[in-house]
């Protein structure tokens, strides 16, 4: 911050004097803007974004306001963004409200006959849409009640993920030997580039996450969180990967 100018704000243009605020890339902006950045976010978070990367939020809660206001919280949300979330009563709520739940309410991966191509097709069970808004603040309750119960089961780390399976992927002359670990997230949340550990009698192994498999009704996510089956995606060796095994992310 300075007391000098005149500056120029390198989010709205206007010249101003007095204080300025800084982000990312050394440009400043002015009091107003910082006053409108921090309405949606910490100060200390807009430090870390450049002047493009706040004009694409800005330009995407624009768009996403025109969608409608989370049931829930009130905040606007994008009704496309992963999947619409609709409760019993009809109500919608945003990714992030969903989210805060799912260790409570996981998603189920299953499978419904259709009567047309007389076969079996990938379905889901979602308990959100059993329940009503009303009963969602007990919900998030219960909810935050497991995770401090799976923190004293597991531990504290950022996530935790049990085994179902472990296959491989492929294996070319010119390529490190790939594999999927099956399984589900339990705790937190695990991203590509986390390193997963399993503890054995000899001591930790660990290997890299190289990118992540959602399930189909989740496959725009990048990530993959507490409550919702996927595959991790790994190079190199897992023979000491088996399922049923706990892995955590530190």
């Amino acid at each position: 911050m300075g007391i000098f100018g005149p500056f120029t704000c390198a989010y709205c243009g206007n010249i101003f004097r007095g204080l300025k605020w800084s982000v990312k890339g050394g440009k400043c902006v002015c009091g107003q803007c910082y006053e409108k950045f921090s309405k949606d976010r910490p100060y200390e978070e807009w430090k870390k974004s450049t002047i493009a990367q706040i004009k694409a939020y800005y330009e995407d809660k624009q768009q996403v306001a025109a969608q409608g206001e989370c049931a829930f919280c009130g905040h606007a949300f994008d009704a496309s963004d992963i999947y619409t979330y609709v409760l019993k009563d009809r109500k919608k709520i945003c990714y992030g409200c969903a989210e805060k739940v799912r260790i409570v309410c996981p998603v189920y991966c299953t499978e419904d006959y259709d009567t047309a191509k007389y076969e079996y097709v990938p379905a889901t069970e979602d308990p959100l849409e059993k329940l009503e808004l009303k009963e969602l603040y007990s919900v998030l309750q219960n909810a935050e009640e497991e995770r401090k119960k799976r923190t004293e089961q597991y531990g504290s780390h950022k996530a935790v993920f049990i085994v179902d399976d472990v296959m491989r992927f492929y294996k070319a002359p010119d390529k490190a030997e790939a594999h999927r670990i099956f399984g589900r997230a339990v705790l937190g949340r695990i991203d590509p580039g986390d390193r997963i550990c399993v503890l054995r009698r000899e001591g930790p192994h660990f290997i890299d996450v190289t990118s992540i498999d959602c399930q189909e009704y989740n496959k725009k996510a990048k990530s993959l969180s507490e409550g919702h089956d996927g595959a991790l995606a790994v190079s190199g060796d897992v023979s000491f990967i088996y399922p049923g095994d706990v892995l955590t992310v530190n």
